[in-house]
């Protein structure tokens, strides 16, 4: 996954700002053929979103699907799409929750911010396999 350096911060400073609870947000871009002959998937605009989960925001997230809706018009227009979400994970690891694994489609990037008292730990990149667990997808930052 390609990410510039500002975005990624921007999500980052996302996921500070609501510690406690966990940050969402929507991925834009397009999934790129490299030099190498390889798919990226290239990030162009993130959409940060409000956490709707109403039993436990620390330890999950929801976007609501007009912001989806929104997004994915907005994405579509400038010829991107919705290529996966970002998330953080309060006083946790990186790493896919059973939770992310059962809500996110096939190809879904999972961007997730491990957030420990506050303060950014780690972020690493997850795609979801159609019917199999996710696997990492690297993250190569952008200028």
């Amino acid at each position: 996954m390609q990410i510039s350096f500002r975005k990624l911060e921007l999500i980052k400073q996302h996921a500070v700002q609501v510690f406690p609870e966990e940050c969402c947000g929507l991925l834009a871009g397009k999934r790129e053929t490299m030099l190498n002959g390889s798919l990226e998937n290239v990030i162009h605009e993130i959409a940060p979103c409000r956490n709707r989960a109403w039993w436990n925001r620390i330890g999950s997230f929801e976007i609501a699907l007009s912001d989806y809706l929104d997004v994915e018009r907005e994405a579509i227009q400038a010829g991107y799409t919705v290529i996966g979400t970002y998330h953080s994970h309060t006083d946790a690891g990186a790493f896919p929750s059973q939770q992310d694994y059962e809500s996110a489609p096939a190809n879904h990037t999972s961007l997730i911010v491990a957030v420990r008292s506050g303060i950014v730990a780690d972020a690493r990149a997850w795609i979801h396999k159609e019917q199999s667990p996710f696997a990492e997808e690297k993250i190569h930052i952008r200028l």
